[in-house]
């Protein structure tokens, strides 16, 4: 319900090989809200900031610097 009526920019990132949250269920958060962007980063798993931290930096510079 939260996600339906989040109403400001939304990131939702994930790794590829999540374990404990899949990706799938961040594609069902994603599709809750139609301002969500999803991003998944490959080649990383729960820890996606401390595995793949260029990768996460790059996808955070994108949406808080998207007009």
């Amino acid at each position: 319900a939260i996600l339906r009526r989040f109403t400001r920019p939304l990131l939702i990132l994930c790794g590829e090989s999540d374990g404990v949250t899949p990706v799938s269920v961040h594609r069902e958060m994603a599709a809750l809200n139609p301002g969500a962007r999803l991003v998944i980063v490959p080649k990383a798993g729960h820890m996606t900031p401390i595995e793949q931290p260029r990768a996460v930096s790059h996808a955070l510079r994108l949406w808080l610097h998207d007009d």
